[in-house]
């Protein structure tokens, strides 16, 4: 965590290089960041520039909200003029961090949630493991903050572009995910947020989520989708024939081929045949993360030595099967 205290100090110029980098450092790991930087620094920059030295913040603080009376005699003999500017960058300041509380973590994520760390998947996909065990797939480009532990009663994440998320089940600690002014909030489930411009969809592949802002809230349970729409700020449940999912998540654990077909073909909204009939005696063994339909068919022809072929809404799978 970024002490307030040492944001003073490198606005004024007294922070130490080692301080100065630990600044830099945390205010590049993402955009949000930054953002809050820039307007805390310009904040700064419209209270004055006289010259001034570094108080007690706390001390300061406890002051400008009437908790602490005001000493007769400070510290330092300093102008008036120069406390008075003082006491205006501290509520600058302070007004900069209480707009800030949609992103409390940024600045205080230490209080429930322990030190952040941002994964950002800037090249390629790439997938995580949360301290809780939850799974994440970044898309390309997606931006991804969270705590390395989760210590409070809630599992608190920041998000930036298209992600799936597989839920480590915990009914006494809910799982939020927050990107702009949404969020979706879970026990234990799977999900995937796509960000397209203008709107958002939320996919549910397993369980159940909470889709909302600080006016309305969408319900979206297994197999369901639902969309924010910007510009109209208005959610709506999409109907099953709308979109089938790109990806999905699935951990197959020595289960009949005829059961895995049923459950993709379920999922992706096609049919898929077994064309020989001792494929059904094959079984299957794998963990598929954000993966699209065409990428799990390969990896299941490549691992029984099949072929298969895609025909409009059916697919045909083929080979010498299993004994």
């Amino acid at each position: 965590m970024i002490e307030f205290e040492l944001f003073i100090k490198y606005f004024a110029g007294n922070a130490s290089p080692e301080e100065a980098m630990l600044i830099d450092e945390w205010v590049s790991a993402s955009e949000d960041r930054r953002a809050f930087f820039r307007s805390l620094h310009q904040s700064w920059l419209e209270a004055g520039d006289e010259a001034y030295h570094t108080p007690d913040i706390h001390l300061e603080w406890e002051r400008l909200s009437g908790s602490k009376p005001v000493q007769t005699t400070l510290p330092l003999q300093q102008p008036q003029r120069s406390k008075n500017i003082w006491l205006r960058r501290i509520a600058a300041a302070a007004a900069i961090i209480l707009a800030a509380t949609g992103s409390y973590f940024l600045f205080n994520n230490d209080v429930t949630n322990g030190d952040t760390i941002t994964k950002n998947a800037a090249t390629q996909q790439d997938s995580l493991h949360l301290s809780d065990g939850t799974m994440v797939a970044l898309k390309q480009g997606a931006e991804i903050s969270y705590p390395e532990r989760f210590t409070g009663n809630k599992r608190d994440v920041q998000l930036t572009g298209d992600a799936f998320f597989k839920v480590t089940h915990n009914p006494e600690k809910p799982f939020l995910v927050h990107f702009d002014d949404l969020n979706v909030k879970v026990l234990g489930t799977a999900f995937e947020i796509v960000q397209h411009p203008g709107k958002v969809t939320v996919r549910v592949f397993e369980g159940k989520v909470a889709f909302y802002n600080r006016v309305d809230t969408l319900v979206i349970t297994t197999g369901g989708s639902g969309q924010f729409d910007r510009k109209g700020r208005k959610f709506t449940v999409l109907s099953e024939t709308t979109m089938a999912p790109a990806t999905a998540f699935f951990d197959f654990k020595d289960v009949p081929m005829q059961e895995v077909v049923t459950r993709l073909g379920s999922h992706f909204k096609v049919d898929i045949i077994l064309q020989n009939a001792s494929l059904k005696n094959c079984r299957l063994s794998a963990v598929f993360e954000h993966k699209t339909l065409e990428e799990i068919l390969t990896a299941i022809s490549e691992t029984f030595n099949l072929t298969y072929k895609i025909e409009q809404q059916h697919i045909y799978i083929n080979g010498e099967g299993c004994e």
